[in-house]
């Protein structure tokens, strides 16, 4: 059996992207990382404070009497722990985001 050598004419041809398709594709790449995930790294790393507990609770609050039904539960108990109430992970959420609305009356 012999073993055929590869040679560049039986390789198939693979031509570069021209600057024109790249600009019209929505996810166009930027080296390894997509525009996305740029953007998301400089808001990331721009310095922009974390907010605030109190902050955080009144976005909650919020969400919640607009219609909204937050997901997380940990989250909703490190809002409360965050503004000094002590909460059980088995903590009904309702409950818990009660509690939030009196500590923030109380603020």
């Amino acid at each position: 059996m012999a073993i055929r050598s590869s040679t560049a004419s039986s390789l198939p041809s693979v031509h570069p992207r021209s600057a024109a398709d790249s600009q019209d594709h929505p996810t166009r790449k930027f080296g390894v990382l997509s525009k996305r995930t740029l953007l998301w790294l400089k808001s990331q790393l721009t310095g922009r404070k974390p907010p605030s507990p109190e902050q955080r609770a009144k976005d909650l609050i919020t969400a919640v009497d607009a219609g909204g039904l937050p997901l997380h539960p940990a989250r909703v108990n490190d809002i409360a722990r965050q503004l000094g109430l002590e909460v059980s992970s088995r903590a009904p959420m309702p409950e818990t985001i009660e509690r939030i609305r009196q500590a923030l009356a109380r603020c």
